[in-house]
């Protein structure tokens, strides 16, 4: 089998260059272009010295996760151990997906380049087939991890909170939405919106009948109705303004909240009464003021 050191040299130097920055780019570290320099020379002295001096020893599973870790640590310095073996996992989830896609790449052209390394100890790739197949893994590997992060943040913005009002208490999923900028005229308190449903056991028979009876745009204009005195003592007329002009949300004040499993209590805050749904699917019931915390 011949090897041509020279076009060896610049596909090894382009590859680990490649992999190593995806490595730094998919956990938000800057890329020290001076270190991946120096790192894929690094990479590619193993790779010259194991070949020139045809020993197996420098190509054992052990010896080669020794150079990955030599390559880490080159590009991104000393790190926590848990930071430091998450650069070495992506490093490996990045070299053996941009493998995986170049064979993939190779049997969607009815390539068999099993059959060939097998039969004959060789393996015939053409610069071509490479870029397709690193460029193939390059947006599968950028697409894997962008879906992750997105559903990491989603994640990350849900926030369970409890309500309590008289002696009663719900559970209530919640969207933190900083662009949410409502407080109260009176007090200042930031208002936490809720669907109507979601808050109906919290309230006594006369209110719940009230809200089911009446649209939203009622609900302020009926107030006179025969209702709960204690609840009507704590309400909110929270203006506002939306693409379809000025309104003003009811809201009213409860006994307190209390923020997922903390159990300090929050009082100085309002709930708006929202009678839609918020999420076609149920992921969440509420929209989570910014500020409290």
């Amino acid at each position: 089998m011949y090897i041509y050191l020279d076009i060896f040299i610049v596909i090894n130097f382009i590859l680990n260059g490649i992999i190593l920055y995806l490595t730094a780019y998919l956990n938000n570290i800057p890329c020290n272009f001076y270190r991946l320099i120096i790192a894929n020379i690094f990479s590619v002295l193993y790779l010259i010295i194991g070949l020139v001096f045809n020993n197996q020893l420098f190509f054992h599973p052990l010896i080669k996760f020794i150079i990955s870790l030599g390559l880490i640590f080159i590009l991104f310095g000393k790190k926590k151990v848990r930071n430091f073996l998450m650069l070495v996992g992506t490093f490996y989830f990045i070299s053996f997906l941009l493998g995986g896609a170049i064979f993939g790449y190779l049997f969607m052209l009815d390539y068999q380049p099993i059959g060939w390394l097998a039969s004959k100890n060789q393996f015939y790739l053409s610069f071509t087939q490479l870029v397709c197949g690193v460029s193939i893994g390059i947006i599968i590997i950028l697409f894997i991890f962008r879906s992750i992060a997105v559903a990491r943040k989603e994640k990350n913005s849900f926030q369970k909170i409890t309500v309590v009002y008289q002696n009663k208490s719900i559970s209530v999923m919640t969207l933190i939405d900083t662009g949410n900028r409502l407080y109260t005229m009176q007090g200042h308190y930031p208002v936490i919106l809720i669907e109507k449903n979601v808050l109906l056991p919290l309230f006594p028979k006369s209110v719940i009948d009230f809200l089911n009876n009446n649209s939203s745009l009622e609900w302020i204009s009926r107030l006179e109705q025969n209702l709960d005195d204690v609840w009507c003592k704590r309400l909110f007329f929270v203006p506002y303004k939306s693409l379809g002009g000025k309104h003003i949300l009811l809201a009213f004040h409860p006994d307190a909240i209390m923020i997922g499993d903390n159990l300090t209590a929050i009082s100085k805050v309002a709930i708006g009464i929202h009678e839609e749904a918020f999420s076609e699917f149920g992921q969440y019931q509420g929209l989570l003021h910014p500020d409290i915390k």
